[in-house]
């Protein structure tokens, strides 16, 4: 049996759009909600990942480099697909082995969001 944990996030950011005929292709900013989702077996400890982990995995490999930033010169074009993907990618191999990255999820606003699987 696999079960299922989940924790979010928040962190400020500051990006444009490239070539892209709109208002988002002017400086602006947002409050960005991260929501991350791992599965595994309940452990010994009897948790699948204790949260203090995953929280500490994602400030180091996540918030620390996003929070209060300029998101084009992390990732070219930063929409909110690419800076999911780029979340994704960043954690993949930073989680436990006892545990499987199973989605991240990104709000770019209170009704707006993208989630990639992996």
């Amino acid at each position: 049996m696999r079960i299922k944990v989940y924790k979010e996030f928040s962190f400020s950011a500051a990006h444009k759009l490239v070539d892209y005929k709109g208002d988002c292709a002017n400086l602006h900013g947002h409050t960005y909600r991260l929501g991350v989702a791992v599965s595994g077996p309940i452990g010994e400890n009897s948790m699948v990942i204790d949260f203090k982990i995953l929280k500490n995995i994602v400030e180091e490999r996540i918030i620390s480099k996003l929070d209060h930033k300029y998101l084009n010169d992390i990732i070219y074009n930063p929409t909110a697909e690419k800076v999911c993907e780029w979340i994704l990618n960043e954690l993949k191999d930073s989680v436990p082995e006892s545990v499987k990255l199973e989605f991240v999820r990104l709000w770019e606003s209170e009704t707006s969001y993208v989630e990639i699987s992996v």
